[in-house]
């Protein structure tokens, strides 16, 4: 499965790392979800911009909230490493693709 289409590439185009610092948890919005198809673990991106800006499509760096099953937390993770994980029975991590613009206040225990 493609995890970043263009289409989403776009949308975070117009929210680059650090540019929602301002603006408070409840107000933010997430652009795309990532989930393991096989146990715990969700992704929520709210800003991301590529790791090197001549290759804007090998890697890039999101901020979110991440659920890992034990409580959500907000940082930093990569869409490598995101790509770079083994699941059971040969999955990958994947992208929800009915997935569109959703506000944080609808996921975060505020």
């Amino acid at each position: 499965m493609q995890l970043l289409t263009n289409e989403i590439k776009e949308a975070l185009r117009l929210f680059p790392l650090h540019s929602t610092e301002d603006v408070r948890i409840s107000q933010k919005v997430f652009i795309c979800k990532f989930f393991n198809p096989v146990g715990a673990g969700t992704w929520y991106v709210c800003e991301g911009e590529p790791v090197d800006g001549s290759m804007p499509d090998d890697d890039w760096d999101f901020f979110g909230m991440v659920d890992l099953g034990m409580g959500q937390e907000w940082g930093y993770f990569r869409l490598s490493d995101l790509k770079g994980l083994t699941l059971p029975l040969g999955f990958g991590i994947e992208r929800d693709i009915y997935f569109e613009n959703e506000p944080a206040a609808m996921y975060e225990a505020i």
